[in-house]
């Protein structure tokens, strides 16, 4: 924090693990976080000394100040404290336009994050820091607020302790969606065994750079980006597939049935069952991963669309039976997803096993049908049927008026 304060040319010693910039790598090491060498400072003839106000041990600044040398802690609770801390040692350097600069940079950097995330979806994120023993932070912790300023939320962040030990079974018992270690061990090795997690399941467990999160420094901005990132990533591990949010759509009808109409039909054929009938769609069969919406015309109950989830994606056919409740000839024609949509609209290209039938039926024309879906929730619903050649078929249905559901199909 001191060189970006510009006072790089005014320091005389630091600290064992001070190695950031290439500068800091040069001046003599004077101890550690736990046991500093007195004699050596004392031989370097310092006039001040700067010190974490939180985590420098018990009595470090009153030795300090015992051997005529001036302290001055700085704060590190909150992201802003870096901010104030840089504007804190450029007044005491002199250097306090270089300070502010940086200060001014950070706090920038800091609520551009924080704008850019603050709309994203919570998940619940356990922080590792140790994992012999395993070790966290609370909601004190510098790192929470990193947490918190990127849509996440501690699962420790009840804890009132900057840092506290953590059995397996507690973290566990909080099910985190994110597993963030800023350790030097494997997390992903540490905590494949439990693959029940949200976190280890959806593969959302990642190493942080501990040295941009826990040396509070201007640097921490670019590690709380890094944190943004990695929770942006597992939202997208963890948010459902278009395919399921298109179903869940769907769904929301289920034991509905809409009245529809006709809005495009072109060119128009010479036999059309549809012109002049009652359209009435029924989502009368919502089972998990598999719908089955019977379409009528009039009163041919012939024609039953369903709709599968795949591991792909999505797969639609269309069920026919005669009055009798046998198969038609031409049944359980359609094709599967080829790309992955939206929660919206899905599109399916024939597949070979249509084509085969179509084929073998001589129905040459929809050897090349695509047939589409599109949802709206609560205003409308589309089916559509369209072919190169300049086919287009489509009946919009009104879900924001339900109709008396029509007897069973045929066959079911």
């Amino acid at each position: 924090m001191l060189f970006a304060a510009g006072a790089a040319d005014q320091l005389v010693a630091v600290s064992e693990y001070s190695d950031w910039p290439e500068q800091a790598k040069s001046l003599p090491r004077i101890g550690d976080a736990f046991r500093l060498d007195y004699e050596s400072i004392v031989a370097l003839r310092p006039t001040v000394a700067v010190i974490w106000a939180t985590g420098t041990p018990a009595g470090v600044a009153e030795r300090l100040e015992s051997l005529g040398i001036k302290v001055v802690g700085i704060p590190t609770h909150r992201l802003d404290d870096v901010a104030a801390g840089l504007e804190t040692l450029g007044e005491l350097a002199g250097t306090q336009e270089v300070a502010r600069q940086a200060a001014a940079g950070f706090r920038a950097r800091i609520a551009g994050l924080r704008e850019e995330y603050r709309a994203r979806g919570k998940l619940k994120v356990f922080i590792q820091i140790d994992d012999a023993p395993l070790y966290t932070v609370g909601g004190g912790h510098l790192i929470t607020e990193i947490v918190e300023l990127c849509g996440g939320e501690n699962v420790f962040a009840d804890s009132t302790a900057l840092a506290l030990p953590v059995d397996l079974e507690s973290v566990l018992a909080r099910a985190p969606q994110v597993m963030l270690s800023t350790d030097d061990g494997d997390p992903v090795a540490f905590w494949s065994r439990f693959g029940g997690l949200a976190a280890v399941a959806t593969g959302s467990v990642y190493r942080a750079p501990a040295d941009l999160l826990a040396r509070p420094s201007p640097r921490i901005a670019e590690g709380a980006a890094r944190v943004c990132e990695m929770l942006d990533d597992a939202r997208e591990r963890q948010s459902p597939a278009p395919a399921d949010r298109f179903l869940s759509n769907l769904s929301r009808h289920c034991g509905q049935a809409f009245a529809g109409r006709i809005v495009a039909n072109v060119p128009q054929p010479d036999s059309d069952p549809f012109t002049g009938k009652a359209l009435v769609m029924h989502l009368r069969e919502c089972r998990d991963g598999e719908l089955r919406i019977p379409f009528h015309v009039g009163g041919d109950r012939s024609r039953t669309w369903v709709l599968t989830r795949t591991p792909q994606g999505l797969r639609l056919k269309h069920d026919h039976r005669h009055e009798d409740g046998s198969d038609d000839a031409v049944t359980m024609y359609g094709g599967d997803t080829a790309t992955v949509g939206t929660a919206m609209r899905q599109e399916f290209p024939v597949d070979a096993e249509s084509i085969a039938l179509f084929e073998r039926e001589g129905l040459a024309a929809s050897v090349t049908n695509v047939w589409a879906m599109e949802i709206e929730p609560g205003r409308r619903f589309l089916y559509e049927l369209r072919r190169p050649s300049g086919r287009l078929f489509q009946v919009e249905f009104d879900l924001t008026r339900p109709v008396t559901p029509p007897p069973a199909p045929w066959g079911h």
